[in-house]
């Protein structure tokens, strides 16, 4: 099986060629550095995949997780922009396709939130 960060960031290669490839590489460097901080915050239960591809905080995190947590929000709205400007997709489409996708690869246990907003923990 392919790890989710695996294919995500085969996706930024794949369908966003329009972020600069430095700017992607260094995308590409930062999200595989706050995945394992990342994923202990979904494992506890404090964050969540949001209906829009989207963290979504779900408990009390510390200031320094915040901002994690927002610095990884802006870097997959940057690789959603450059998506929707080269597939000629609304934004809205591709974050919406992400959160199906996250949905399916993520772990059990993890807090998602479905198209009309609801949240439920995966099985």
């Amino acid at each position: 099986m392919i790890p989710r960060i695996t294919i995500f960031l085969l996706s930024l290669f794949v369908f966003a060629p329009l972020v600069h490839s430095q700017d992607l590489g260094q995308i590409r460097n930062q999200m595989a550095e706050r995945l394992p901080a990342i994923d202990d915050l979904k494992e506890d239960g404090l964050i969540g995949e949001s209906k829009d591809g989207l963290l979504s905080i779900r408990g009390s995190i510390s200031p320094e997780q915040r901002k994690m947590v927002e610095a990884e929000n802006k870097d997959r709205m940057t690789v959603y922009n450059a998506i929707a400007k080269q597939t000629g997709q609304p934004v809205s489409k591709v974050q919406e396709q992400r959160a199906a996708q996250l949905a399916k690869t993520s772990a059990p246990g993890v807090w998602l939130q479905d198209a009309k907003g609801n949240w439920y923990q995966k099985k």
